[in-house]
């Protein structure tokens, strides 16, 4: 098994997915990353400050498919089943961590160890139009502000071309496990 540069802007498959985040099923809100991209190219031995002047403006888009058999549609709502909201927010902030990867790769030689990302709070969140089963979240997140530990973002989901959910958050990211 050859091993994976983290610093690509690239796509990743399911068990890149499960590299990265700690989540698994029935929390785990993102099937396949299919776009990364830095504000500024990144290489090894770049300086921190470097790295951070880079992080503004980075960007990454993930998929999630959402089927009938999820655990949230027996009671949210059987005969008129919705994907939650909060749920549609968590899935966002899951994408959001895959703009951090390159750079937490970057101030590591490359490697990525393990993220903790630990959600500080949500503004301007608006639900669009409802998420059902068989639809595919398309959700686009983007570096709208860092500080240290402290990324600011801003996302949207689409369902199939429309905006179904959109909003503005706050995270505090660490390597090593959870913030």
């Amino acid at each position: 098994m050859t091993k994976r540069n983290w610093l690509e802007s690239s796509t990743l498959g399911p068990d890149e997915v499960l590299q990265v985040l700690p989540h698994r099923y029935p929390f785990l809100m993102v099937d396949r990353v299919l776009e990364i991209k830095t504000a500024k190219p990144l290489k090894l031995g770049m300086t921190d400050v470097e790295i951070n002047d880079a992080r503004k403006g980075s960007f990454a888009r993930a998929i999630k498919n959402v089927t009938f058999n999820e655990a949230q549609f027996q009671g949210h709502f059987p005969e008129n089943p919705i994907f939650p909201g909060v749920l549609s927010m968590e899935a966002m902030a899951q994408a959001a961590a895959f703009v951090t990867v390159p750079f937490v790769a970057a101030m590591h030689g490359g490697d990525l160890p393990r993220l903790g990302v630990v959600l500080a709070g949500f503004d301007g969140v608006r639900f669009r139009r409802p998420i059902r089963p068989g639809d595919q979240m398309d959700m686009r997140v983007t570096a709208t502000h860092c500080r240290g530990q402290l990324w600011t973002f801003e996302g949207q989901i689409l369902i199939e071309g429309k905006k179904a959910a959109e909003g503005n958050f706050l995270a505090h990211l660490s390597a090593g496990g959870m913030a």
